[in-house]
C-alpha cells in the first residue's frame, strides 16, 4: 500500500503553540488542580450542538459531488463508499477543549462563571505525551474557515482513493476484498476525526485545538450535571499511579475578571502550594470586564 496515514497523523497539521489553556470554574480549578486530572466531555454536547454535524456534512458533499463524474475503479470505490456503515459515532468521540488565548474576553463569557473563572495554561508537549500515554488521545487544531475544511478533506479522501486503485491495479485477486474493505474502513475512521475538528467559522476567534479521543467502554464513562441533560465524559488523570507518573503540565494559572483579584490569586497560589506546585506562576487577567 502506497498511501499512508497513521492513527495518530490524519492531520498533518501545524506544530502547536508551547502553551495551550483551558477555561474553567472554581470547582474545575480545583478538580484539576487536586486530582490531577481533565474532563473530555462527549462531542454530542457541546456549546455548539451542530458541530460535528456540520463536519460530517462537509464530508458528505465532498463524497457526493466526486461521486458523480466517477468512472472505472474510482467508481466502484465511490460505490462501496456509499453502501458501507459508519465506523464512529458522534458519542464514541470525547473532547478536551484548548485555546491559543489566555485572556481572551469571549472565552470568560462563555466557558467560565461570572466574578469566578480560572484559565489554566498546559505545557502542550507534556499534556499531549500524557494524554497519548494514558488515553491515546491525539491533539488536532480546529479548522474554521471553508475552504481549508474542503482542501482537508478532498486530501483524505485522496488518499484512500489511490490506495484503492493500487490494489485494483496490483491483480492480488485472493487479497483484494479484504484489503477493499480496509480501506473503507480507514476512510470512514479519518473522516469521522476530520469532521469532529471543523468548526464553523463564528468560533474562529477561540483559536480551539482539543485533545480528541475515542472510548467504547461504559465502565470508564463518569457523568456531571448539566443545564438541560445529565453530560457524559471521560477523565484524562496523570502523576502517581498512572502510566504518566512524572507528568506535571500545569504551567499557569490566570485569575478571570472579579471584584478582588489580589485575594482571588492569594487563595490560587495557596491551592497550588497546597499540591506542590509552588511554582506555577498565577496572574490577573487584564481583560476590563466588570459583571458585579
Amino acid at each position: 500500500m502506497n498511501a499512508q496515514v497513521t492513527a495518530t497523523n490524519v492531520f498533518r497539521q501545524e506544530k502547536p503553540p508551547p502553551q495551550l489553556f483551558h477555561y474553567t470554574s472554581a470547582e474545575g480549578l480545583i478538580g484539576i488542580i487536586s486530582g490531577k486530572t481533565l474532563r473530555a466531555g462527549s462531542i454530542e454536547y457541546l456549546n455548539d450542538a451542530a458541530e460535528f454535524r456540520h463536519g460530517k456534512e462537509v464530508m458528505r458533499t465532498i463524497v457526493a459531488t466526486r461521486m458523480r463524474d466517477a468512472i472505472g475503479d474510482h467508481r466502484e470505490f465511490f460505490n462501496k463508499l456509499a453502501s458501507s456503515d459508519s465506523v464512529l459515532q458522534a458519542e464514541d468521540f470525547f473532547v478536551i477543549s484548548l485555546s491559543e488565548a489566555d485572556d481572551l474576553l469571549s472565552q470568560w463569557r462563555g466557558y467560565t462563571p461570572s466574578n469566578c473563572g480560572f484559565c489554566i495554561g498546559f505545557d502542550t508537549q507534556v499534556l499531549t505525551k500524557a494524554a497519548e500515554e494514558l488515553a491515546h488521545m491525539q491533539l488536532v487544531q480546529c479548522v474554521y474557515d471553508a475552504g481549508e475544511q474542503t482542501a482537508l478533506a478532498e486530501a483524505e479522501l485522496n488518499l484512500w482513493l489511490a490506495a484503492w486503485v493500487d490494489q485494483q491495479e496490483a491483480g492480488r485477486r485472493e487479497k483484494k476484498d479484504l484489503a477493499n474493505m480496509a480501506y473503507i474502513t480507514m476512510h470512514n475512521v479519518h473522516e469521522t476525526f476530520i469532521a469532529a475538528a471543523m468548526k464553523n467559522s463564528t468560533f474562529a476567534e477561540e483559536s480551539e485545538w482539543r485533545l480528541l479521543g475515542l472510548c467504547r467502554k461504559p465502565e470508564r464513562f463518569r457523568f456531571r450535571p448539566g443545564k438541560s441533560s445529565l453530560i457524559p465524559y471521560i477523565e484524562l488523570t496523570w502523576g502517581k499511579d498512572t502510566k504518566a507518573p512524572d507528568a506535571q503540565p500545569i504551567h499557569s494559572v490566570t485569575v478571570g475578571p472579579c471584584p478582588d483579584p489580589k485575594l482571588a490569586i492569594k487563595a490560587v497560589s495557596r491551592l497550588l502550594a497546597s499540591h506542590g506546585l509552588e511554582s506555577v506562576k498565577v496572574k490577573e487577567s487584564q481583560i476590563p470586564f466588570r459583571s458585579w
